[in-house]
C-alpha cells in the first residue's frame, strides 16, 4: 500500500495492462528482431536483457497481435539462425523492477 500527504502525488502508479512481450515475425532478420511491449503513461525506463539458447532448448514460435503493442526496440547484433530469450524490466521510481513473461525468439538461418 502506497500513502502520501503530498497533494500533488498520485496514489497508485498505473501498471502495464499485460506484462506479455510480442514478436514481429516480418520484422525478425538474420541479426535483429523487433520486440514490443504494453507501457504505462507516465514516463518510464525500460530494461532489456537477452540471452542466447543452445539448439536443443530453442522452441517453435508465436507471433502475436502487434496493434496492441507501444513500446517498441530493435535488438540488433544477434547471430543468424540462434535463439535467444528475452526479459523485459520496468524500472519504476519507486525501486521495484516489474518483469514482463519472458519471450524466445529465433533469428532467421538467412536473409
Amino acid at each position: 500500500m502506497q500513502t502520501s500527504s503530498a497533494y500533488h502525488r498520485r496514489g497508485v502508479p498505473s501498471l502495464p495492462s499485460t506484462l506479455q512481450i510480442k514478436s514481429f515475425n516480418r520484422l525478425r532478420g538474420c541479426n535483429s528482431v523487433t520486440l514490443a511491449w504494453m507501457g504505462t503513461e507516465e514516463r518510464s525506463l525500460y530494461c532489456v536483457y537477452r540471452r542466447k539458447l543452445g539448439n536443443s532448448e530453442a522452441e517453435a514460435e508465436g507471433e502475436l497481435n502487434p496493434r496492441r503493442a507501444v513500446t517498441t526496440a530493435v535488438i540488433g547484433g544477434l547471430e543468424p539462425g540462434m535463439a535467444y530469450v528475452f526479459d523485459v524490466y520496468l524500472m519504476r521510481r519507486w525501486g521495484i523492477p516489474i518483469k514482463y513473461a519472458s519471450k524466445m525468439v529465433k533469428t532467421r538461418k538467412e536473409c
